[in-house]
């Protein structure tokens, strides 16, 4: 049985392309993207270094404060995403771009 690839960046390289990617997609006026790159982003933050975590964090907590009031899927993307960059890593550091 053949190994499947993995879809997660594994060098650092890798990682920081992906990040630059993402923040060029929330640049966007393109909700539809920002909502997919967020998913997407969002099943590798667990896996990704905390130097990227460290960038992604203001990005995620800007996209909540932006459309104060707003609830709709980017929203709560970035909302479920932020929860768990902050329980899951346990991580001081993180907790304090949040509080």
């Amino acid at each position: 049985m053949a190994q499947s690839e993995s879809t997660y960046p594994s060098t650092s390289s890798e990682w920081n392309a992906a990040f630059h990617s993402y923040e060029n997609v929330i640049s966007s006026n393109n909700d539809e993207l920002k909502l997919e790159a967020t998913i997407k982003l969002g099943a590798q933050l667990l896996r990704a270094p905390k130097h990227l975590l460290l960038l992604t964090v203001p990005i995620l907590i800007r996209i909540l404060k932006d459309l104060p009031g707003a609830s709709g899927p980017l929203q709560e993307a970035a909302a479920c995403y932020l929860k768990g960059v902050i329980c899951d890593n346990k991580d001081h550091e993180l907790a304090a771009l949040v509080c």
